[in-house]
């Protein structure tokens, strides 16, 4: 299913690049990438949520008062 999916989205998308996100909750995630690429995609994501942490430092506290938030993943998968 994962190669039909990838292959006709990418043949709607004619010319333009498809990156294919990858779920990191499957036993084997090498069989959906190379499904993906058989499919015609042109990159595939396997990163997932970063939790972080940013830390004021005059107080030495936490600026988010429940500690750790999602922090964009675009800088850091790139």
């Amino acid at each position: 299913m994962t190669l039909r999916v990838t292959s006709e989205v990418k043949n709607v998308l004619k010319n333009k690049p498809l990156m294919v996100k990858l779920s990191p909750n499957v036993t084997n995630i090498r069989v959906f990438a190379k499904a993906c690429e058989e499919g015609g995609a042109d990159a595939i994501s396997a990163i997932n949520t970063l939790l972080g942490m940013a830390i004021n430092i005059h107080t030495k506290k936490p600026y988010i008062s429940n500690v750790t938030a999602v922090f964009q993943v675009l800088p850091s998968s790139l």
